[in-house]
């Protein structure tokens, strides 16, 4: 069972660093960290990875991701 987690972390870091650094030139650590806290506080992975995306955009870059 360890392994799953294992391998969403992974998976998470990879999503996150391609979308955040490449695109925006953001810091894809502080974004997995934001991951791994929403994934524990929301409960699911692909929640967890949208709040990693969206809020980190959002906090950084503003409008649109801002609401």
């Amino acid at each position: 069972m360890r392994w799953i987690f294992e391998f969403y972390s992974y998976l998470v870091y990879i999503i996150i660093y391609l979308f955040l650094y490449i695109t925006y030139n953001q810091d894809p650590e502080k974004a997995a960290d934001r991951a791994y806290a929403a994934f524990t506080k929301l409960g699911g992975c692909c929640v967890s990875v949208a709040d990693a995306i969206i809020g980190e955009l959002a906090d950084q870059v503003g409008a649109p991701f801002n609401g």
